[in-house]
């Protein structure tokens, strides 16, 4: 048992050095690399915007594929999810609630996507050289690419749900 401590002890200390040596080179190619630095801000960033749109979706498909396999689904904890006051549960099919779901994220997701529209094309018009070069197109072209990885996350994951949703109608006429 000892023994067994000791080199947990040992691996942990070998991932925290590991850790703040990375973290370090990091830092050293951040700062070396203006267009590194605005790339990372631009995919934490959007990340953290994205955030609600990505956990919403996903969940949203996963329960719709659940419903679409012929599991039950539970009216109550949907009408939870959905964040909106259902006066008769019993008048809503599962199909219908789950589209209220997806309803209620629309609003995020196109504010989601109008400010990954205005940094597209920010980094257009340094791109093509209309508000000059330099250093500030370098920037922003890294955090247009660093951006859209969050965003082509959360548009496949938006696609998946419809696909899913639309599934839910279906089997369910």
């Amino acid at each position: 048992m000892r023994a067994e401590k000791i080199l947990w002890w040992i691996l942990g200390l070998l991932f925290v050095v590991a850790s703040v040596l990375v973290f370090l080179h990091l830092m050293v190619i951040t700062a070396a690399y203006p267009e590194v630095a605005a790339f990372l801000v631009g995919l934490v960033g959007f990340w953290l915007f994205a955030n609600r749109l990505i956990f919403g979706y996903g969940s949203l498909a996963n329960t719709a594929a659940a419903f679409v396999k012929g599991q039950e689904l539970a009216k109550e904890d949907l009408a939870a999810k959905i964040r909106h006051p259902v006066s008769k549960l019993e008048d809503f099919s599962v199909a219908a609630l789950l589209t209220l779901w997806q309803n209620q994220l629309e609003p995020f997701k196109y504010a989601y996507y109008l400010a990954f529209f205005l940094v597209f094309v920010c980094a257009m018009l340094f791109e093509m050289d209309l508000l000059g070069g330099g250093l500030p197109g370098i920037v922003a072209k890294g955090l247009m690419m660093g951006a859209a990885i969050p965003s082509l996350l959360v548009f496949g994951l938006d696609l998946l749900a419809s696909h899913y949703v639309a599934a839910c109608f279906r089997s369910a006429a």
